[in-house]
């Protein structure tokens, strides 16, 4: 399902920038053929069909593109749990330190008890070409920004390949991916972004502002904001 089609967040947007007279950054996550599940890797590079119809995309793009709202269109370009979009549930799935498949723990929307669905890490190797489609798919949408949240948040190991060991090289691949998405003409955000992500986006949406309040500390210092407060590409 999808909890807000693309009227529902014209009307958002729209109510939003009457009253603050400023244009928000605005970030669509709808992958798959029921908004919110992995399904196929990247939602197989398409808009969710509960996510409204064509003209209802066009006159949401052409809303935002009016007052200057910037629109990113989010894809999981690291879970998948079926086969589609190039990427096969048989073999294209990264392996943990036992040689099974590595897989993803999610927990369920509002009740917190880890989701039946089994989903699992794709092969680091094919994350380059996953990107590649998902900037075509941007441009034939007419969508300027590409959201990587999960690819921003989470780095992972496979060891179907020793150059993967232990996340090794998880950083130099975001890089490779965000500098081939700007050289197409596309923006990049990246949503709770780890180091490495928020080294190489455009913008950064939900960054932490307070600890998980461990016991082993005493006081929350938000150097991420202070060094990241202010700067852009």
């Amino acid at each position: 399902y999808s909890l807000t089609s693309v009227s529902n967040a014209e009307e958002i947007i729209r109510e939003i920038y009457e009253n603050t007279s400023v244009a928000p950054v605005v970030n669509l996550v709808g992958y798959g053929e029921a908004g919110l599940n992995v399904g196929c890797i990247a939602g197989n590079y398409r808009i969710s069909e509960e996510f409204g119809t064509e003209n209802d995309f066009s006159s949401f793009t052409e809303y935002c593109d009016k007052i200057g709202a910037g629109v990113y269109m989010d894809y999981d370009i690291i879970r998948f749990s079926s086969s589609g979009g190039g990427v096969k549930k048989i073999s294209d799935y990264a392996t943990d330190t036992t040689g099974q498949r590595a897989m993803s723990r999610r927990t369920e929307l509002g009740s917190g008890t880890v989701s039946s669905v089994k989903e699992y890490f794709v092969k680091r190797e094919m994350l380059f070409d996953i990107a590649e489609n998902v900037i075509s798919a941007n441009i034939n949408a007419g969508i300027d920004g590409v959201s990587l949240s999960t690819a921003s948040a989470y780095a992972y190991s496979d060891y179907s390949s020793q150059k993967y060991f232990s996340k090794s090289g998880f950083a130099s691949d975001f890089k490779n991916i965000a500098e081939h998405i700007r050289s197409e003409g596309q923006i990049l955000l990246s949503d709770n972004a780890n180091a490495y992500a928020a080294a190489n986006a455009d913008f950064i949406t939900c960054a932490p502002t307070v600890s998980d309040q461990n016991i082993l500390f005493d006081a929350d210092v938000p150097f991420y904001q202070m060094v990241l407060k202010g700067m852009y590409r």
